[in-house]
């Protein structure tokens, strides 16, 4: 549920589909399920939903000392189901009758990274991701009695670098630097 005392109806259902081949793998999945809200504010009743649903792809590969890789994705409502992060799953509106309409949000974004072993217990890096999430015009310009999507993510980049020391298998110690910035409708 996005707010209010709403409940979900049915489940996620997810599926994935994994390749591994020498030096690399792939990876195909996707999600379908339910985002609800029901409004507990005075005047306002009824559980509200609509379905979500979200695919991705990634992939990875290993060439001596260096890996590389990325994945991207796209669905709405899953908001940072995929890759974490703050984008919206939905905008919930109650006008000024009191009439509360749920919209999911249209979520796209991806990520890359390169991995060099320095040694083979120390390994360093570098990663760059980006979410963009739509919230929809009528809602971002306030139309149709809709309120507006003022301070709700529209985009995020983050970059990432780090060095991890490994001295035993399961074992991680590590250092890292993030640096990301975000754009919010307004």
């Amino acid at each position: 549920p996005v707010a209010g005392a709403g409940r979900q109806r049915f489940p996620d259902f997810e599926w994935s589909i994994h390749h591994n081949f020498s030096g690399g793998r792939i990876w195909l999945g996707g999600v379908i399920g339910e985002i609800g809200f029901e409004p507990t504010a005075a005047g306002t009743s009824g559980m509200h939903s609509k379905v979500k649903w979200g695919v991705g792809i990634a992939a990875a590969y290993r060439s001596g000392k260096f890996a590389v890789g990325g994945q991207w994705h796209i669905g709405e409502g899953i908001g940072g189901q995929y890759l974490g992060g703050s984008p919206t799953s939905a905008v919930v509106n109650i006008n000024n009758a009191g009439n509360a309409s749920l919209h999911p949000v249209l979520t796209t974004g991806g990520a890359v990274f390169v991995q060099y072993k320095i040694t083979d217990t120390i390994r360093t890096n570098l990663a760059y991701g980006y979410v963009y999430s739509d919230v929809g015009a009528d809602i971002t310009r306030g139309k149709n009695g809709l309120g507006q999507a003022n301070g709700l993510v529209q985009n995020s980049h983050s970059f990432f670098a780090n060095m991890i020391w490994s001295p035993v298998p399961q074992v991680n110690f590590g250092i890292e630097y993030q640096h990301g910035f975000t754009a919010r409708y307004n």
